[in-house]
């Protein structure tokens, strides 16, 4: 595990860091912590106390970025790493070490990978609160990609609603997330995270393929209210709006239309058009996500119009009372049937599509003996719920 290290942001959160470090201290893990602290008064004390206490337990590089936000803290500390292998760590999440390892060791067997993780988790506690009972479990989804071109993974990559920093990424590859964003940074807050924590992710999947491993990797603490670092990204007209979204936008595009020339062979003219094809779909995503999530009815309007261009008469067989009530029974019907086939095959819940989504299923399986997640969780789940002491 000396051969990996986790890039961690970090801004006045000294309870999650602490959570986080005292989880990698009890599994005396190997490789190297890089801490980049935004934090000030009480939270940025109360870090430096805590990475002296673990100092001599744990590899950790701490610096201080007072005036950087995420991603340009992000880029400073990839200036730091050494190791041949990376991956972005947030202070909220947990990566776990035995899921790392198996991802190693596929990326060292596979060279035509350019990244790999395993399964995913998505938690909540009560008002997100470091330690507490866990009130959500479900699987977090993560890009996959091993189209055989770049233009195809870059394609089905972009329109997927997360991001692939978290996977153990190949350093030299990981560092061309960041190769062309630090003038950005100085200009917009706004396309800050944007640009380059969701559009530089792409020369993941333009220089090679991505794979998602069948283990355990990654649990991701969802927040009521999202991080100052985040919630930018929910105005999606703030954003777009922004007096530098564009010349940013140029920036990355030049960038991913001259890896997709490179590692596809095509002529600028066509890279350009593969480019425009998966922007565009990135946009109508984000747009009706932004719609989705902020206004429902507009969403159910959305919704019924596209159906209706598909089939005329859909929206009014959907709106019946007797299709409702099918539709509901249905449903019910579905997660009965999966769970007495996953019982009767000893299968996970976590790999059902229908289960995997239902934190009542997934979470007991999970604390289930029987389970192969089950040695990875558990002391991700002692760590949440009956916090260890700093020592």
């Amino acid at each position: 595990m000396k051969n990996i290290t986790f890039i961690i942001p970090t801004k006045n959160r000294s309870v999650f860091i602490a959570r986080l470090l005292n989880y990698y201290r009890d599994l005396e893990f190997q490789g190297v912590l890089a801490i980049g602290d935004s934090s000030n008064g009480d939270s940025l004390e109360k870090n430096k106390i805590l990475v002296e206490s673990l100092s001599s337990k744990l590899n950790i590089i701490y610096r201080e970025f007072p005036d950087l936000n995420s991603a340009s803290t992000c880029i400073e500390l990839n200036k730091l790493v050494k190791t041949p292998y990376v991956a972005l760590l947030n202070d909220d999440d947990i990566i776990i070490p035995n899921g790392v390892q198996q991802c190693i060791k596929f990326l060292e067997n596979n060279p035509d990978y350019s990244a790999a993780h395993g399964v995913g988790i998505s938690i909540k506690t009560p008002n997100s609160i470091p330690h507490g009972k866990i009130i959500k479990c479900v699987k977090k989804k993560i890009p996959v990609a091993e189209g055989e071109t770049a233009a195809e993974r870059f394609v089905n990559a972009i329109v997927e609603v997360s991001d692939v920093h978290h996977s153990v990424h190949r350093s030299a590859i990981f560092s061309l997330h960041f190769s062309n964003s630090y003038p950005i940074m100085k200009n917009s807050y706004i396309s800050d995270h944007a640009f380059v924590l969701w559009f530089s992710q792409m020369h993941a999947f333009i220089c090679g393929k991505v794979k998602e491993l069948d283990m355990l990797y990654i649990v991701r603490h969802i927040q009521d209210n999202n991080s100052l670092w985040h919630k930018s990204l929910n105005d999606v007209y703030n954003w777009i709006s922004s007096p530098v979204w564009y010349s940013n936008l140029e920036t990355y595009k030049n960038s991913i239309v001259k890896g997709l020339a490179k590692y596809d062979k095509l002529s600028l003219e066509n890279a350009q058009n593969a480019f425009d094809q998966g922007f565009f779909a990135y946009l109508s995503v984000w747009f009706y996500q932004g719609v989705y999530r902020d206004n429902r009815e507009v969403s159910k309007f959305i919704d019924f119009h596209h159906k209706s261009v598909i089939f005329p008469y859909l929206p009014h067989i959907a709106d019946n009372k007797i299709t409702k009530k099918f539709r509901y029974l249905h449903y019910r019907m579905r997660i009965y049937f999966r769970k007495f086939w996953c019982q009767l095959i000893r299968g996970e819940p976590l790999n059902d599509n229908i289960l995997n989504k239902m934190t009542n299923i997934v979470l007991p399986s999970l604390l289930n003996e029987r389970s192969k997640y089950h040695k990875d969780f558990l002391p991700i789940y002692k760590s949440i719920t009956n916090p260890s002491k700093i020592g």
